[in-house]
């Protein structure tokens, strides 16, 4: 790569119309690219996601409750809001900002579709109608249950439309849909955690705060047909492996102290806090970066781009550069947290602009000393998005959706822009017009364009038409994902011919062969046997036709099994289990039902304010004459069987903390008598203390706990600092 150009960004810090003189902030970027401020405070706050609408307004979800402190003491207050940005004079920058919903707690995420507005605020998943002049109309409540548990870091967002009709988010295992006037949920693989996108093909892509881009081989929900089955191949792969990042200056990270996490100059080796993943889709940059990910590292004020290679169904990464990274700040205040692609063929970068980005739940005492040294807690209030173009493209004109007929809508299948294909299948399948069925019938036999034929496809599909489709051409049309797309969806309507799915295995093609593994037999069931151990024999040992087998034969394991040429044991045990499986009723993980639950350290947070908090603070610093500090307490910090006695049958002072002897007047009482506080609550309180107060973590095991309270205190009596040393620390 060429050695990389500084950018002076203008970050905007007044409500003017026009964007003022301010401070530069030093960007790298790659010069292929240009990187624009297009919105910024006082008109938007805390950013952390955005969509736009089919006349390029973007909608931005603000999220200023989270931590805006680092006693997050405004979490639960209803500052959320959603605002309409507009660029009235085409500038380039978003000079006008509407409210359309505010007083929200914690709003994560929205999706525009269905003429609408789909929005998460937890634990709901509503649908807003939007009526005259951008007023709110009628909201109707989707899912009570999308978002419960858990906290803002590890709750499911993003409210992704698919090619497939569905809307995915990461961090969950629900996906949704309005069908015929009802909205549908139903289950998927669980993926990811913050942020989701997808290819053209629509498989989908996310990844974990330490895995910076994570994926599935498969379109979704492919290999989940058999509910008495776990696919064990092609979802949740490790698409780039390299966790490599490249920051422009020291970092402050939750784990720095630990080694391997910083290098020699205090700067981060790997990714902490991936996020954001976007496949770009556009046509306002190069070429050379169509279909390549774009990656949010927002602890390391950096952007990473990877370049993707499918050979011929296993989607594999490698970053794009060495030793740099496609867009780097040395603003510590630079987080970007989502990227979307636009209207206009760009990128967006919805750039938090925090100084926290550590949810308290999960912050040690390391990161709180680095950010109070920093004065990362006191940039509150800021947000901007920008925008990432070419250097040498123009924009194309936007399409006016709204008056386009139904023939105009299909043209635009053939758009370079993924944003404007996808937002004319959605157009189409909003309106349900039968006069498109002709136009997306030709459009599907458009072998020069597979993708336009692919929406086109899916566009019937959500249309309620595919009865209406000749199968035979278009499941041997040349492209392999659009044949195993017609594979997919052809099963109730395509006559038996098998001759014509001998014709595709024919092609030697992999993608296709997976593609007759998983429907083969919904088109020509028995017929098909054949055919499937001919396939059989070619892939013997891959996992994901292994898979493909069991999901696409269920009920029907058996015949296969008896029909079998060749004697494949990795074959016959997963067609047994998931035989067994269905006799037992004992269904796959995706498809069994689960209770909303939530995860250690936030009912370790919950639990401690509720049991500890009162006396010993709401960040650990004690109260004087009441109850000692919990910061770096020797109890604390050391052997974490001290802890669990203390926990159970409390303290008496006084304590030496941080080498200050802290009395106070009465004994800590234990838990262990506390009828409203098991074991299991027990080791989430000390999970929680252990993590936010000491710099190594520990997770307390229920067998200890339970071990420790059978037993009792040692002596039979409260704990003293002196009968803990003498316990733990002979002399």
């Amino acid at each position: 790569m060429k050695k990389l150009r500084p950018l002076f960004l203008l970050l905007l810090a007044s409500a003017c119309q026009t964007p003022p003189e301010i401070p530069q902030v030093h960007f790298q970027h790659d010069p292929a690219i240009r990187v624009d401020v297009v919105a910024a405070e006082p008109g938007i706050n805390t950013p952390v996601a955005i969509d736009f609408d089919a006349t390029g307004r973007m909608w931005v979800v603000e999220m200023p409750g989270y931590m805006a402190n680092l006693d997050n003491t405004d979490e639960g207050l209803p500052c959320g809001r959603i605002q309409i940005l507009e660029d009235r004079d085409r500038d380039g920058f978003y000079e006008k900002q509407t409210r359309f919903l505010d007083s929200l707690i914690l709003p994560r995420a929205i999706a525009l579709v269905y003429g609408g507005l789909l929005y998460a605020e937890p634990p709901n998943l509503w649908f807003q109608e939007i009526g005259p002049n951008d007023q709110p109309g009628k909201r109707t409540l989707v899912d009570s249950l999308y978002a419960t548990g858990g906290n803002v870091e590890h709750q499911p967002n993003g409210l992704l439309w698919n090619i497939d009709n569905w809307i995915y988010s990461a961090k969950s295992s629900a996906r949704y849909r309005l069908r015929d006037g009802i909205w549908e949920k139903e289950a998927t693989a669980f993926r990811g955690q913050w942020g989701i996108t997808k290819d053209d093909w629509g498989r989908l892509y996310y990844n974990d705060n330490s895995n910076q881009f994570k994926g599935d081989w498969l379109p979704p929900n492919t290999l989940l047909s058999n509910p008495y089955y776990q696919a064990m191949a092609g979802l949740n792969v490790q698409i780039c492996p390299d966790q490599r990042v490249y920051p422009l200056h020291p970092t402050a990270i939750n784990r720095g102290y630990l080694d391997g996490m910083l290098d020699s100059t205090g700067r981060l080796i790997h990714a902490t806090s991936a996020c954001g993943p976007l496949i770009y889709r556009g046509d306002l940059l190069p070429d050379s970066f169509q279909n390549n990910s774009l990656v949010c590292l927002p602890e390391g004020n950096l952007i990473k781009r990877n370049i993707l290679s499918t050979n011929p169904v296993k989607t594999r990464a490698r970053q794009a550069y060495e030793n740099v990274e496609f867009i780097a700040s040395e603003d510590l205040a630079f987080r970007p947290v989502n990227l979307k692609n636009g209207p206009d063929g760009a990128v967006s970068i919805v750039d938090m602009h925090r100084g926290i980005i550590q949810h308290k739940t999960y912050m040690t005492a390391y990161l709180r000393e680095k950010i109070m040294a920093l004065r990362l807690d006191t940039v509150v209030n800021f947000g901007r998005i920008l925008r990432i173009s070419g250097t040498e493209k123009i924009p194309t004109p936007l399409p006016d959706f709204s008056s386009a007929n139904v023939s105009e809508l299909v043209d635009l299948f053939q758009s370079p822009n993924g944003w404007v294909r996808d937002k004319a299948q959605q157009e189409l399948v909003f309106r349900q017009d039968k006069q498109a069925i002709p136009f997306l019938k030709t459009g599907m036999q458009n072998e020069d364009d597979p993708r336009a034929a692919l929406h086109a496809l899916w566009t019937l599909e959500g249309m309620h038409a595919l009865d209406q489709i000749q199968w035979d051409h278009l499941l041997q049309q040349a492209d392999p994902m659009l044949s195993f797309t017609s594979l997919r969806l052809a099963g109730p309507y395509a006559d038996c011919k098998p001759e014509i799915l001998e014709s595709l295995h024919n092609r030697g093609d992999s993608l296709v062969d997976l593609g007759l593994a998983l429907y083969a037999h919904s088109i020509c069931q028995e017929n098909a046997l054949p055919l499937l151990d001919s396939i059989a024999q070619k892939y013997p040992q891959e996992q994901l036709f292994i898979d493909a087998f069991a999901a696409g034969l269920e009920g029907h394991e058996q015949e296969f099994i008896d029909r079998l040429s060749v004697k494949n044991d990795s074959l016959i045990r997963v067609l047994k289990t998931s035989q067994k499986n269905r006799l037992e009723n004992k269904l796959a993980h995706w498809a069994s039902p689960r209770n909303p639950g939530t995860d250690g350290l936030t009912r370790g947070l919950q639990l401690y304010q509720t049991h500890c908090g009162v006396c010993h603070g709401a960040t650990g610093q004690g109260n004087a004459g009441l109850a000692p500090p919990l910061d770096q307490a020797p109890l604390v910090t050391g052997d974490p069987e001290k802890l669990i006695l203390v926990g159970l049958f409390g303290l008496e002072g006084p304590v030496h903390v941080n080498g200050v002897l802290d009395s106070f007047p009465a004994a800590m009482p234990g838990l262990a008598e506390n009828p409203d506080c098991s074991d299991e609550e027990l080791a989430d309180i000390l999970y929680f203390i252990r993590n936010a107060f000491s710099p190594e973590p520990y997770g307390f095991k229920l067998e200890d706990i339970a071990r420790w309270r059978k037993q009792g205190p040692p002596n039979g009596k409260t704990p003293t600092e002196n009968s803990l040393l003498s316990k733990f620390d002979p002399q």
